[in-house]
């Protein structure tokens, strides 16, 4: 049914009223003249089914362009909300009361979404002060929330995640800040949008303006002053510094708080006033509205919680083990694909190393096999060398043994003719040798061959790729060089692929995996001393042309005097009696 059955017909004039909230915006919700603010309220939280309704209010601007809150039990018409060209009322839905621990008070992830809206969109406008180290570090967990794990190619635009009053203090390029930003973003693997959300609300919940809301005041002395209201109490700041109360006063220190005109006064259990007068009359009733809720929840918080707060909060500790259950089993999963994809990577790297092997060793096999070809043709060459050379020594065997009888037959001869002694001896040994030269030629074709013989010897014994000896035999020679029988005796290699892709141990690959998880979980410093590190890298990459804000330079002192978070800030400021600190205001 919606919100219509909260439209009542006959009685009054119906208007429209626009709602943004900083999810979404809800355009013309019906509106009856006669409605209260609590009922316009309530249909929004309704609409957007949130349940923790007392962090939240609805404010708009007046007449004098002055934001105030939505007063709930006055009706709307009676208050000077603004209307735009059509008629329809504008309102802002907007986190109006802050919790002093937000990972301890708040119970509904759309509650903590929309503080987490807030705050971004607070710091990002420059309404919320943040100093440039905090700002990386909320620009990472806000990445983290909105986009999840890190991804090195998104870049979306710097100044959604960066206040430009930090970007502008630094000497650095978009590339360069993303460099850092990243460098941030990837210390959060596997955290969840929620998880990160709640990072988000630890850190801002630091910053010193955090939850202070500011209204112009004029002390007795009537200089112009601060009131800031906030979770933890009242404070008074100075000219433009909205970092430091000078003083500040707790809750449990203020009995009671009036108004009248524009003069306000807060009474505190020592019964003594503090006095002040607002800007405008028109903001006096939100100034008191906010006071008195923001003093309601602070005493609330010290007192046993409502059934239904109780009923809330285990709902959202069920909702939340269920969710970092699942979150588990993702990350299970998604390691367990990671680790997937490393092994398989690993056994592509091994089969392109045994393929390459396997080639490598393929050619080894065609040069041996060709290295055993041109041997073959060598050797058969060889052979027919010796084979021949061999012929040859048995012809030149056999001319020599004829020469060597044919001598003994000439000696035998000339033996014969000498014994032979008389007195023609001479005529007939020249005339044998004159007259009969046959035998004698055919004597020195012999020696002819068999000096030729010996040639052939010297010529095969000087051959460089072999040796043969006349003396040998066929049988008894080597037909191939040491080389050849060497190269032909390798062993072929073994197979490459049996011996490059081994067995991998599974145990050991998971064992590894927990090591680096446990790296990943386990942070060596804490977030103090990584921010302060971060600082010391980046201040040396301020602007020579910067001129730092009243804000800035209260920073610096507070960060000299030891004070880096809200908390220790407002206990500075807690220093002394409450009339000390009343007379410090007043004497101003």
């Amino acid at each position: 049914m919606g919100i219509w059955p909260l439209v009542s017909s006959g009685y009054g004039k119906q208007m429209y009223a626009r709602v943004a909230t900083m999810d979404a915006d809800l355009d013309r919700i019906p509106v009856e003249s006669d409605w209260t603010g609590r009922e316009l309220f309530d249909t929004v939280c309704r609409i957007i089914g949130l349940r923790e309704i007392w962090y939240f209010g609805l404010q708009y601007t007046n007449k004098k362009t002055i934001p105030c809150w939505l007063q709930m039990d006055k009706k709307i018409s009676k208050q000077d909300v603004s209307k735009s060209e059509e008629g329809t009322l504008q309102f802002l839905f907007l986190v109006k009361f802050f919790p002093e621990e937000a990972e301890d008070e708040l119970i509904q992830d759309l509650t903590r979404h929309l503080f987490f809206l807030q705050l971004k969109e607070s710091i990002l406008s420059g309404d919320l002060h943040c100093q440039p180290e905090a700002a990386v570090l909320l620009a990472s967990f806000a990445l983290q929330a909105m986009y999840g794990d890190c991804n090195d190619e998104f870049e979306p635009e710097l100044e959604h995640f960066l206040p430009k009053s930090v970007i502008s203090q630094f000497d650095l390029s978009n590339d360069l800040w993303w460099e850092r930003l990243r460098k941030w973003w990837s210390n959060n693997p596997g955290m969840a949008s929620e998880e990160a959300e709640m990072e988000y609300l630890r850190v801002a919940q630091d910053l010193d303006m955090y939850g202070i809301q500011y209204y112009p005041i004029w002390n007795k002395r009537n200089t112009k002053m601060l009131l800031g209201i906030s979770a933890m109490g009242v404070g008074v700041y100075e000219g433009n510094n909205k970092l430091n109360p000078r003083p500040f006063f707790s809750w449990n220190e203020i009995k009671k708080i009036h108004f009248k005109n524009k003069k306000f006064s807060l009474k505190t259990k020592d019964h003594l006033d503090i006095s002040f007068e607002a800007l405008d009359a028109s903001i006096n009733m939100s100034i008191l509205d906010l006071c008195v809720g923001t003093h309601n929840l602070y005493l609330r918080r010290r007192q046993e919680e409502l059934l239904e707060v109780q009923q809330m909060k285990a709902q959202a500790v069920h909702l939340r083990l269920k969710r970092k259950e699942e979150n588990e089993r993702r990350l299970m999963e998604r390691e367990e694909r990671d680790t997937l994809k490393r092994e398989l990577a690993d056994k592509q790297i091994q089969l392109v190393d045994a393929q390459m092997r396997i080639l490598r060793t393929e050619d080894k096999l065609k040069n041996l096999e060709d290295s055993a070809a041109h041997s073959g043709h060598q050797t058969a060459y060889l052979s027919k060398r010796a084979n021949d050379a061999e012929a040859e020594c048995m012809r030149l065997k056999q001319s020599q043994r004829q020469l060597e009888e044919a001598m003994r037959s000439e000696v035998d001869l000339y033996s014969h003719l000498r014994n032979s002694s008389n007195e023609n001896r001479p005529h007939y040994t020249s005339h044998l040798i004159l007259n009969e030269p046959t035998g004698w030629n055919n004597n020195r074709s012999l020696l002819t061959a068999t000096v030729s013989y010996h040639q052939l010897m010297r010529s095969e014994e000087d051959d460089s790729v072999d040796e043969f000896k006349c003396g040998q035999s066929l049988g008894n020679r080597p037909l191939l060089s040491p080389q050849i029988q060497h190269a032909i005796s390798i062993q072929p290699p073994p197979d490459p692929v049996a011996q490059s892709i081994a067995p991998t141990d599974l145990h050991l690959i998971k064992a590894n995996l927990e090591s680096t998880r446990m790296h990943y979980n386990e942070r060596s410093k804490s977030l103090k001393d990584r921010l302060a590190e971060f600082r010391v890298q980046i201040e040396g990459l301020k602007r020579d042309d910067y001129v730092p804000s009243e804000n800035d330079i209260a920073h610096e002192q507070n960060v000299q005097n030891g004070c880096m978070d809200r908390l220790t800030t407002l206990r500075m400021s807690l220093r002394g009696t409450t009339r000390s600190r009343i007379h410090e205001m007043d004497a101003k």
